[in-house]
């Protein structure tokens, strides 16, 4: 016999793959057996419950007697997840006695689960921590790498990682995890990682070249200080470029390499373009202050009270200070420093009784001599005085001596 019915069914859940002879826009042929029953085959797409129907069924042809006509037929199923085995679609196949009634049987759909449990890169820090919900991170890693070792399983037993390219340049690398699951679906995990690049532009400091670091990441401010993005100009570049300068009251800082790799925050004069030392804060006395260099010789304006010396601090640093040349002064000690306010001066510490007072270099008396023009006017005068009654005096002796010589 022949009919003809139309078929319903999710298609997310199973694929009709066959046998009936003519199958078209839900509409199929179906041949039936002589004991009047018809086989229909599906493959299983996911798991999970779900119903096929049968409607408008009709006889197109019939032979060797009459068969019945259910003018409706639904059959429900349950797709279970496959627990054993592996590779391969399921199939569930409905068969039915005459027009109605019949049994299911179901095989296990194929796995979607292309989680991925762990992932390890070794030696190094995935950040975030690694979670099988988050797809993407990031690590850091040091100059001159060039591969990392990268662990990765598979959440399923059914699934498996493809290979990882773990190859790496200096600047940003891409690196990509993917699991494959066992009905060939794909989840992509990406590694987001950073080798530190070479400085390729420079400040000039004390006849020594400072790199600019190019990524600050990890780089935390410090307590007071904020990042802040600027424009400025470079030595050896044209116009002005960005840069990241580290603010916090009256200072600005960069973050430098110098020539050994050492990294550090410096001291930056944001309108004289120009680097003036390593900032170096500390609490001195009840004080911060920060160490500001200074010249010290014996032609210094201090080189007769003091010699040079040094100081160490509670951090563990040491800096430069001025000692007192006097026995009875050993507790005190002279420094030159930079306040809060971002002025510089001498600063002197108590050191028994730990206090700090700021200290005024005094300045050398100038005597100057005034002149009373009126005085030496007057002794002038004078003095003309006398000239004149002795010229007087010498004009009437002479006089008198020529009168007596003619007399006699």
């Amino acid at each position: 016999a022949v009919a003809q019915a139309t078929v319903t069914f999710n298609s997310s859940y199973l694929s009709l793959i066959g046998p009936p002879s003519d199958y078209n826009n839900g509409t199929l042929v179906m041949d039936f057996t002589k004991n009047g029953s018809a086989t229909f085959k599906f493959s299983t797409l996911a798991s999970g419950s779900t119903t096929i129907t049968f409607q408008n069924i009709r006889v197109i042809s019939y032979k060797d007697g009459e068969c019945p006509v259910n003018t409706s037929i639904s059959k429900t199923i349950t797709i279970n997840p496959k627990t054993t085995g592996g590779g391969g679609g399921g199939t569930s196949s409905n068969t039915g006695g005459g027009y109605g009634g019949g049994s299911n049987t179901s095989t296990p759909a194929l796995s979607a689960d292309a989680t991925v449990a762990s992932i390890v890169v070794e030696g190094q820090e995935l950040m975030p921590k690694f979670s099988s919900d988050v797809t993407e991170y990031k690590l850091y890693l040091p100059k001159g790498t060039t591969t990392l070792k990268v662990n990765a399983k598979a959440a399923s037993s059914k699934s498996k990682i493809e290979t990882i390219n773990s190859e790496v340049k200096p600047g940003w690398n891409d690196i990509k995890v993917t699991c494959t699951a066992e009905n060939k679906s794909q989840k992509t995990y990406t590694l987001k990682a950073y080798v530190e690049e070479e400085p390729d532009r420079f400040f000039k400091y004390n006849d020594t070249e400072l790199g600019i670091v190019k990524n600050l990441d990890l780089v935390e401010p410090l307590e007071g200080f904020e990042k802040v993005e600027i424009e400025a100009n470079i030595e050896g570049v044209d116009g002005k470029v960005p840069l990241t300068i580290f603010k916090g009251g009256y200072f600005n800082l960069l973050y430098l390499e110098n020539q050994e790799g050492e990294k550090d925050f410096y001291l930056y004069k944001r309108f004289k373009n120009e680097i003036v030392g390593k900032f170096h804060m500390f609490l001195l006395g009840d004080k911060k202050f920060v160490e500001t260099d200074f010249e010290f010789d014996e032609n210094h304006e201090l080189a007769n009270l003091f010699q040079l010396g040094e100081f160490d601090l509670e951090d563990g640093s040491t800096i430069k200070c001025l000692d007192y040349k006097a026995s009875n002064m050993k507790d005190f000690k002279l420094f030159y420093l930079t306040n809060e306010d971002g002025q510089k001066s001498w600063y002197q510490l108590d050191k028994k009784e730990n206090t700090i007072q700021r200290y005024v270099v005094p300045e050398k008396e100038v005597v100057e001599e005034k002149v009373d023009y009126t005085e030496y006017a007057y002794m002038a005068l004078g003095g003309l005085g006398v000239l004149s009654t002795l010229l007087a005096i010498l004009s009437v002796r002479r006089t008198k001596m020529k009168y007596e010589y003619y007399s006699n």
